[in-house]
């Protein structure tokens, strides 16, 4: 009896065990979560982080990029138009000047000997030629010897004149308003003819000749805006327009001049410094816009990452003008749609996402 009671006490105990073991093993198909491999349920909670941006209406130009190096307008080598002493500076280099300013003087004393010397010469024939014409009026000097002196005088009268330019050479002035650009002597030098002084560059306006390919001839004209950029002036935009346009293409490099004319009276442009040139020749009023940044090329086709309820979608789509900033959207998306500017390097077609700002 006793042997009996504990038998069947054990079976008892060791049926609940044998349950949980049936039940165990009938709910493990039943529970899909249970079944997943533990490295799936990691990837599936984690979510890539991006920054995204909505697609907006907007404007956006298309244009021509390329780049120069600033020339003056105008400029000007000064020059000594008669010998001497160089006695007095007046301008140094960063000087503005005005046309027709005083910059340099030559020792003049000689100068002013020679129009003295001339001018006593010409006063004294001037009284010749007075009493000849008198006499020869009343027939008492030949025709002759009243053409000599008249030619005598007037041959003086030029020595006079040419004296007195001469003298004035010795004060060397500005040929062009601008700047002085270079210095090229010092006081005590001794000035020949036609020695370079001085160089003046005109900063007001700056022009940059660009060489544009051909393909490009029929989309630019004259008077179209220019917008420049330079790396000695960091951060700033600088505005001109286009001012002439070369009619003939070279044929050894395919490409055409366009001159470009840049306001500069702040005087922060020089001439010398390369420039970044965007010339734009058309532009396009309330197209969809999607930044630069979201935009993804490859074999050249394009697409974007579109966030919906927490998930990127590859969207492949149709691009138009592009402004260096914005991108037209010609086909694939519409306003207001969210598309990932950083973080679409780590995605993939479904890949779940976290937005976060910016």
């Amino acid at each position: 009896m006793n042997v009996a009671k504990r038998g069947w006490s054990a079976g008892w105990l060791a049926l609940p065990v044998a349950l949980a073991l049936v039940a165990g093993g009938c709910g493990g198909p039943a529970n899909g979560d249970a079944a997943k491999p533990a490295a799936e349920k990691d990837r599936e909670a984690v979510r890539i982080p991006v920054q995204v941006a909505s697609v907006e209406l907007g404007p956006v130009s298309a244009a021509y990029e390329g780049t120069a190096t600033l020339e003056a307008r105008r400029e000007a080598t000064v020059v000594a138009r008669t010998s001497g002493l160089l006695l007095d500076l007046k301008v140094e280099e960063g000087d503005r000047v005005e046309k027709g300013q005083v910059l340099a003087r030559l020792d003049a004393e000689q100068h002013r000997l020679e129009v003295a010397q001339a001018k006593a010469t010409l006063d004294r024939l001037q009284r010749e030629f007075k009493r000849t014409k008198e006499l020869h009026e009343k027939k008492l000097v030949s025709a002759d010897e009243f053409e000599r002196v008249r030619s005598e005088l007037e041959a003086q009268q030029a020595a006079y004149d040419m004296a007195k330019l001469q003298l004035s050479y010795t004060e060397i002035t500005a040929p062009i308003k601008g700047v002085i650009s270079t210095r090229l002597v010092k006081e005590g030098n001794w000035i020949q003819e036609q020695q370079p002084l001085y160089r003046i560059d005109d900063f007001q306006p700056l022009e940059a000749k660009l060489h544009v390919p051909e393909r490009e001839l029929s989309l630019l004209e004259s008077g179209y805006p220019v917008s420049v950029t330079t790396d000695a002036v960091p951060g700033q935009s600088f505005h001109g327009s286009v001012a002439r346009i070369s009619p003939v293409v070279d044929p050894d490099t395919g490409t055409f001049d366009v001159t470009v004319s840049m306001p500069n009276e702040d005087g922060s442009l020089k001439p010398g410094l390369f420039v970044r040139a965007r010339i734009v020749y058309d532009q396009r009023q309330d197209v969809p816009l999607i930044p630069r940044t979201a935009l993804l090329t490859e074999d050249g086709m394009s697409s974007v990452f579109v966030v919906e309820e927490g998930v990127a979608h590859k969207r492949d789509i149709q691009v138009g003008y592009d402004d260096g900033h914005s991108v037209e959207v010609a086909s694939g998306l519409e306003k207001g749609q969210q598309v990932v500017t950083i973080g679409q390097n780590s995605l993939r077609d479904g890949t779940p996402v976290d937005v976060v700002e910016g």
